[in-house]
C-alpha cells in the first residue's frame, strides 16, 4: 500500500473509531443528557420536516455568507500582499497590522464591526476577515519565492520590473496562493458561523444560539456537526483545484 493510501485508511478508520465512541457514549449515557447518540440526533432532525428545513434555509444563508466573504477577503488579501511586495517600505507595517487583526478575539473587535456593517453584514464581514489573512500571507510569501537562479536571468536579460512581475514573480507565487486557497475555503466557513452570533437574521450560527438557549440538544449537535463538515468539504474542494492546478506551476 502506497504511503498516500494509507494515509487516507488511516484516516477514515479514525473517524470511523471517534464515530462509534460518540454512539456508546450517547447510547449509555456517559456525559449526560448533554450528549445524544448521533444516530438519534441526526435521525430525530432529519425526520422532521420542519427541523430539516430550518436546517437547510440556515445552511444556505450561511454559505452565501461564507461564499461571499471567501471572494471578498481573498481579493483584498492578494492585493494588500501583492502591494506590499511592490512596495516594500510598506511591507514590514503591513504584515505586523495583518497579524495584530489576526490575533485580537473577535469579541473585541465585535462591537466595532457591527458599528460599521451592522449585524446583518458581520457574517460576510467575518467570513472576509477569515479567508483574508490567509490569502495575504500566501501572498506575501508567494511573491518572493522566486528562484534566485531564475532572478539572476531575468535580470542579466535586460528584463524591466513590469515583466518580472509578470513572468516570474506571478508564476511562482500561484502554488503559495492555491494553498493559501484551501486555508480561506475553512477559514470564510468557520467567520460566518462566528460572525452570526451577532444578530444575523439567519444561518448556522443563529440556529446554533437559538439551540442551545431553547436545550435542543439534538439539534445543536446537528447543527454543529453540519458546520464542521461544511467546513470540512470547503478545505478538500479547495485542496482538490490546488492540486489540479498546481501540477502545471510545480
Amino acid at each position: 500500500m502506497s504511503p498516500r493510501k494509507k494515509k487516507i485508511v488511516l484516516g477514515i478508520l479514525g473517524a470511523l473509531i471517534l464515530i462509534l465512541a460518540a454512539e456508546i457514549i450517547g447510547r449509555l449515557g456517559l456525559a449526560g443528557k448533554a450528549w445524544p447518540a448521533p444516530t438519534d440526533a441526526i435521525s430525530s432532525v432529519l425526520g422532521n420536516k420542519l427541523s430539516r428545513a430550518l436546517l437547510f434555509r440556515s445552511l444556505g444563508a450561511t454559505l452565501a455568507s461564507a461564499g461571499t466573504g471567501l471572494v471578498i477577503g481573498s481579493v483584498l488579501g492578494m492585493a494588500v500582499g501583492f502591494l506590499g511586495f511592490l512596495l516594500p517600505v510598506l511591507r514590514a507595517g503591513l504584515d505586523q497590522t495583518a497579524s495584530i487583526l489576526n490575533t485580537i478575539p473577535l469579541v473585541a473587535l465585535a462591537p466595532l464591526l457591527i458599528a460599521l456593517v451592522g449585524p446583518q453584514g458581520m457574517s460576510v464581514l467575518t467570513a472576509a476577515l477569515g479567508s483574508g489573512f490567509a490569502m495575504f500571507v500566501a501572498t506575501a510569501s508567494g511573491l518572493l519565492a522566486v528562484s534566485p537562479a531564475h532572478a539572476d536571468f531575468f535580470k542579466v536579460s535586460g528584463s524591466s520590473r513590469l515583466q518580472q512581475v509578470i513572468r516570474l514573480s506571478l508564476p511562482s507565487a500561484v502554488p503559495s496562493l492555491l494553498g493559501g486557497l484551501t486555508l480561506a475555503g475553512s477559514g470564510a466557513v468557520l467567520g460566518a458561523v462566528l460572525g452570526e452570533w451577532f444578530g444575523a437574521p439567519m444561518g448556522l450560527g443563529v440556529l446554533m444560539i437559538s439551540s442551545m438557549q431553547n436545550f435542543q440538544v439534538k439539534l445543536l449537535f446537528v447543527v454543529a456537526l453540519t458546520a464542521a463538515l461544511v467546513s470540512l468539504l470547503a478545505f478538500y474542494a479547495m485542496a482538490a483545484i490546488q492540486k489540479m492546478v498546481g501540477r502545471r506551476f510545480s
